[in-house]
Order: C-alpha cells, then sequence, then structure tokens
C-alpha cells in the first residue's frame, strides 16, 4: 500500500510541475532585439550572447557597442535571457560582475521602463536593447530590430 502511496504523490508532482511549466510558458512574451546600426542585418545567438556578456563591444564595422538593460528582476529581462541568450538572469549577472570587477569591461547601461529604451536605442549610436513585442509599434524606423 505504501508503494502506491508514492507513486500517486510523485505522479500528482509530475502533474503539478506540467502544468506550471505550461502556465508559466503561456504568459511569455515574444522579446525583438533593438539594435541602432545600420549595418547590421542580422544578428546570431552566440553574437548575441557575446554582446550581452560585454565579451564583444565592437561591431564590425569599428563602431562601439552600448549595451542597454533592464532591471535584472524585471519580467522582460528574464524571457530575453532564457529566450535569447540561453541563460538565467542571475547567470548573465555574474558573467558580467566578474568581467566588470575584473576591469576587462564596462558594465552595461540600466533602464528603468521599455520607454528609455526605446529613447536609448535611438539616441545612442551602436546601442543595442531588447523590447516587449507589445512596443514594437513604438520603435524608430532608425532602430533596426530582429
Amino acid at each position: 500500500m505504501h508503494i502506491f502511496k508514492n507513486i500517486y504523490h510523485n505522479l500528482f508532482k509530475g502533474f503539478l510541475f506540467l502544468i506550471l511549466c505550461f502556465a508559466s510558458t503561456a504568459s511569455h512574451s515574444e522579446i525583438i532585439i533593438g539594435v541602432h546600426n545600420n549595418n547590421l542585418t542580422s544578428i546570431n545567438k552566440s553574437t548575441l550572447r557575446a554582446v550581452f556578456t560585454m565579451r564583444l563591444n565592437r561591431w564590425e564595422n569599428g563602431q562601439k557597442i552600448t549595451v542597454l538593460m533592464l532591471d535584472q528582476n524585471s519580467k522582460i529581462h528574464r524571457e530575453f535571457c532564457v529566450q535569447k541568450l540561453g541563460v538565467f538572469p542571475y547567470q548573465l549577472q555574474r558573467i558580467l560582475d566578474k568581467r566588470v570587477f575584473s576591469g576587462k569591461s564596462q558594465a552595461p547601461i540600466n533602464v528603468s521602463n521599455m520607454e528609455e529604451m526605446i529613447t536609448k536605442l535611438l539616441n545612442t549610436p551602436g546601442a543595442i536593447g531588447y523590447i516587449s513585442e507589445e512596443f514594437v509599434n513604438d520603435i524608430p524606423a532608425d532602430i533596426t530590430t530582429f
């Protein structure tokens, strides 16, 4: 009888886990990458990861890259890290802290909301950031999106 209790308990935990997984993926919005660089036509995941971990600091045309990020605790930042970089926010923060404290790179510029992200993308040549799909219509033509 004890074996059946454990089996049912494990099945229930597995079922609950699946429900939570599907519920959390249903609320995700697509994250759009915005770049103020007219020469860039595409960006792959490894380049994106190199840029956002501050290992790549210049575009192919030699222009300085300015990385813009939302607060580490924001929902959009979490979705960006997982969807686009394939890391959790705390992993990205650990990488950034290590690079900044070792003097290998500067910290990214933190922005407080989507409006500020779009404004800084527009006004900072070579800037890269991420935008929730809800704001895609607010992006000016000067910003290349992926």
